[in-house]
C-alpha cells in the first residue's frame, strides 16, 4: 500500500478483502451451516466411485486387490458403521 502504482494497490486491497471474506463468512459461517443441513450425505461416496476405488481394511486383516471379492470387507461407509456398532 505504500508504493506508487495505483493498480497494484487496488489489486492488493481486493485480494486482502477477498481473503478476509473467505475466512470469516464462508469458512466460519456458510460451510458449517451447509454441512449441518446436508448431514450424512456430505460424507457418502457416489455409488460408481465407491465401486472403482480400492477398499482397504485399517487393521490390515483383509487386504485384497481390486479384482477379487472379500466377504468380510464392508463396501460402504454405512456398512462399516453398522459393523462397528455390532
Amino acid at each position: 500500500m505504500l508504493g506508487d502504482v495505483r493498480a497494484i494497490k487496488e489489486f492488493g486491497l481486493g485480494v486482502g478483502f477477498a481473503v478476509l471474506l473467505d475466512a470469516l463468512a464462508v469458512r466460519c459461517v456458510l460451510l458449517p451451516a451447509v454441512l449441518e443441513m446436508l448431514g450424512g450425505v456430505t460424507w457418502r461416496l457416489p455409488h460408481r466411485l465407491d465401486e472403482r476405488i480400492a477398499h482397504i481394511s485399517i487393521d490390515g486383516s483383509a487386504v485384497h486387490s481390486l479384482g477379487s471379492e472379500v466377504a468380510d470387507v464392508p463396501r460402504t461407509a454405512s456398512a462399516l458403521s453398522q459393523r462397528a456398532a455390532a
